[in-house]
């Protein structure tokens, strides 16, 4: 079955680099919220280190990466029928409630979701342990 795991490593590697920018809004808006850690994950300069996650962590992010695909591919091709730009943006703020609640009944919250997906962009360790976990949820 290699031909599905490259394809399903494709599709996680283009998803991973729009995942974030999915749920980042409320990220966003719970930086405002929530008060700041000091740079514990930051080094001088501002560049990141990596984390590391426990197994029932990056379990909870498979499950939420699943979910939150699938509620994004639904949304686009709602989107596509749209009729008019304001039932695209409420088809677009449905889907984005959706996307967090997803990530919520996982257990995580959107900050760790949206961390673990961005450290995958560099940490190739991580990305090769979450892809195998998706590819066990994907009949891969």
């Amino acid at each position: 079955m290699q031909p599905l795991k490259h394809l399903i490593r494709r599709s996680v590697i283009t998803a991973l680099a729009a995942s974030p920018l999915a749920v980042a809004p409320v990220a966003l808006a719970a930086q405002y919220d929530e008060p700041q850690q000091g740079g514990a994950a930051q080094g001088f300069g501002g560049e990141q280190h990596a984390e590391s996650y426990d197994d029932a962590t990056l379990e909870n992010f498979a499950d939420a990466f699943v979910e939150v695909q699938s509620i994004q591919t639904s949304a686009s091709q709602e989107m596509e029928q749209a009729g008019d730009p304001a039932e695209a943006q409420d088809i677009q703020q449905r889907a984005q409630e959706e996307m967090v609640q997803a990530v919520i009944d996982t257990g995580l919250t959107v900050e760790t979701y949206n961390r673990i997906a961005q450290q995958m962009n560099t940490d190739i360790d991580l990305r090769e342990d979450v892809m195998a976990r998706l590819e066990d949820r994907m009949g891969g």
